[in-house]
């Protein structure tokens, strides 16, 4: 199916203010569940796939669901684009720690996984920091920014917000990981442009900044921010390099211009422009 048309600005303005968002979403989700990057990707993919019957206001993160439906590994495996067996063993590692529960309909995350406490800091956060985003973007223009602050987006219940922020956050997981060929791959190439161009103000996504512009990322520096082991981001690395979508200079990485203008790297972008995009449209109708 054919992507609608997307000013160019507008598709990087979004992209890197989605992926400051999703970064730092990430690393307090991992934080509150105690897991590993991998761990807790797939934490939230079950958690998303529980509730994905259920409509995001009637059914805000943190409040016990009427009715779970579980999901099967096999269902996990084909939309994250992983070995049946990593699923299969990353789950029954989660279950272990108590953040899922397996019967013969699939996992599921109990509504007890975190703390209540936990849930709560991790929702209001999510909704502090979607709500700084939405006014960065409006600032620029964006104009489905505009359209939901106008009508009260960032005002509605914060745990509606993180509900809304969950299923985005796996929605675009699965469309970049055919992209990137793995979930870290792809984590580690968002961190490593987010890193490049963070010096950069706002107004540079209309744009595409030269890569003597970019700041390298150095790989520890990457394994630290992201909170993966040094051999992961190194092995990880390597592979990304020999695919030439990263590039080593001056003592760090970055992603170089021509990969970032290569029409599969501006069509992940369009899809997340589309889906943060359909997540304000949804809220506004909440």
């Amino acid at each position: 199916m054919p992507l609608p048309p997307a000013d160019d600005g507008a598709v990087r303005l979004v992209a890197r203010e989605v992926s400051e968002l999703m970064l730092a979403r990430g690393a307090r989700w991992q934080a509150a569940s105690g897991t590993d990057r991998l761990d807790c990707l797939l934490f939230q993919v079950v958690l998303s796939a529980n509730l994905a019957h259920l409509p995001v206001a009637r059914q805000p993160l943190g409040e016990p669901p009427p009715a779970r439906r579980p999901i099967s590994l096999m269902a996990v495996s084909q939309s994250m684009h992983l070995p049946y067996e990593t699923v299969r063993r990353r789950i029954a590692h989660l279950r272990s720690l108590g953040l899922v529960t397996i019967d013969p309909g699939g996992a599921a995350v109990p509504p007890d996984a975190l703390p209540r406490a936990t849930a709560a800091e991790v929702a209001a956060s999510d909704a502090a920091a979607f709500g700084e985003a939405l006014r960065s973007l409006a600032a620029e223009g964006h104009r489905m920014a505009i359209a939901a602050l106008d009508a009260g987006v960032a005002e509605k219940g914060r745990r509606v917000q993180a509900r809304a922020l969950l299923d985005f956050a796996v929605r675009i997981m699965a469309d970049f990981v055919p992209y990137y060929g793995s979930m870290i791959a792809g984590t580690l190439c968002v961190a490593i442009v987010a890193a490049n161009v963070r010096h950069l103000p706002p107004g540079a996504a209309d744009r595409m900044p030269e890569d003597a512009e970019r700041r390298p990322m150095p790989l520890r520096a990457l394994a630290r921010a992201l909170d993966l082991p040094w051999e992961t981001v190194r092995r990880q690395s390597v592979a990304l390099m020999e695919r030439g979508m990263i590039v080593m200079v001056d003592g760090g990485a970055i992603v170089p211009a021509e990969v970032l203008a290569s029409e599969p790297h501006q069509r992940n972008n369009r899809h997340i422009l589309i889906q943060f995009d359909r997540m304000l449209g949804d809220l506004i109708r909440a």
